[in-house]
């Protein structure tokens, strides 16, 4: 996969470090500006990337004031 493929969120962010072969960093600024993104879209400032990604993705069902995101279902 072509890494300009992915995503814009994740891929503007980090299209520089990539280009000076920073590729550590690279993966770096790419989860977090998506992180940043999320806590944005969810309003959610109040926990860190892993709780939030795994509150914004739990199957259960979603409590309030605790918004979740679904992946379209696929076969």
């Amino acid at each position: 996969m072509a890494a300009d493929s992915l995503h814009p969120w994740g891929w503007e962010p980090a299209a520089p470090l990539w280009a000076a072969e920073a590729r550590q960093d690279t993966v770096l600024a790419a989860a977090w500006t998506l992180n940043r993104r999320l806590q944005q879209k969810l309003e959610r400032h109040d926990i860190g990337e892993t709780d939030l990604c795994m509150q914004t993705f739990d199957l259960r069902e979603a409590q309030p004031g605790k918004p979740q995101l679904r992946f379209p279902a696929t076969d």
